[in-house]
C-alpha cells in the first residue's frame, strides 16, 4: 500500500498576515445586502411609508469578522437589521474597527 507523502513544516506555506481593517470594503460588504434590508423594512412600522427612511448607527467588527450594530433606540426594524449585520461575515482583520452606516429602508 502506498504511503502518503510528508509534508515538513519547512515546506508550508505560511499563514497569511492579517491586514488591518477596511472600514471602506466593510461598508461595501453591509451595501450589497440592500434587499434585506428592504424586508427588515416590509416587516416593520415602516412598511407604510413610501419615502425612503434613513436609520443611522454604527457597525462594530471584531478581529475576526463578526459584527453588532448599535441603533437609535425605540424602533421596532431595529432587531431584524441587528440580526442581518450579526450574519454578515466581514474579513478578519489585525484589530478589528467601527464604522457609521445608514441603513435606506
Amino acid at each position: 500500500m502506498p504511503k502518503a507523502p510528508v509534508v515538513s513544516a519547512s515546506s508550508a506555506r505560511p499563514p497569511k498576515p492579517l491586514a488591518a481593517f477596511d472600514p471602506a470594503a466593510a461598508r461595501a460588504r453591509l451595501e450589497r445586502r440592500a434587499a434585506d434590508v428592504r424586508a427588515c423594512k416590509a416587516d416593520s412600522s415602516f412598511r407604510t411609508m413610501t419615502a425612503t427612511v434613513r436609520l443611522a448607527g454604527t457597525v462594530t467588527v471584531s478581529p475576526r469578522g463578526q459584527a453588532t450594530v448599535a441603533l437609535p433606540p425605540g424602533y421596532d426594524v431595529s432587531p431584524c437589521l441587528e440580526r442581518l449585520v450579526a450574519g454578515t461575515r466581514f474579513r478578519p482583520s489585525l484589530d478589528g474597527g467601527e464604522f457609521a452606516f445608514t441603513f435606506l429602508l
